[in-house]
């Protein structure tokens, strides 16, 4: 993990980070919110084909950038469930507390670059609910079940609420 002084600047390399397996998902914390000045906390999402969370909101503000794949962002709008879709080169803003989603809608596994802020919510989320990776692997293993109470308890201490999908 890189480290920073005060005014420096730093590059992370493809490789580094803490990764958490959210999930079928992978979560890499690209830039903690202590490297930002408690200002922002960056993330890389490796997310499988249909993969992603349930809708959901949390206190952050929220940019996704799309590199690789096709997602769809589902939101709730004046009462109503509707998506927006994303294609790699293409970026979705999400206002913190705005009900939200993504998936995967693409035949491959798909990468988000996610930028939150303040983003401390988020990073505490993924260090208590996800499962840390000591080795990265290409693309997240499947055959591990996710830890749902450990989850929902860090969702719940981070003020994270799920809602109930669209019926």
């Amino acid at each position: 993990m890189s480290t920073q002084t005060e005014n420096a600047i730093i590059n992370v390399t493809a490789r580094d980070g803490e990764t958490y397996q959210i999930g079928p998902e992978l979560v890499t914390l690209k830039v903690p919110v202590a490297e930002s000045n408690g200002h922002y906390l960056v993330i890389e999402v490796n997310t499988p084909p249909g993969g992603g969370p349930p809708l959901h909101t949390h206190p952050s503000d929220e940019v996704f950038f799309v590199v690789e794949g096709e997602f769809e962002f589902p939101t709730i709008q004046d009462g109503q469930h509707v998506s927006v879709k994303a294609s790699a080169g293409e970026t979705v803003n999400i206002p913190g507390n705005a009900p939200h989603s993504y998936k995967n809608i693409g035949s491959d596994y798909g990468k988000l670059i996610g930028v939150l802020s303040p983003g401390d919510d988020m990073e505490g989320f993924f260090r208590e609910g996800g499962l840390l990776y000591t080795s990265l692997p290409s693309k997240p293993g499947l055959d591990s079940a996710p830890d749902f109470p450990r989850m929902m308890a860090a969702a719940q201490k981070y003020g994270m609420a799920f809602l109930p999908p669209e019926s």
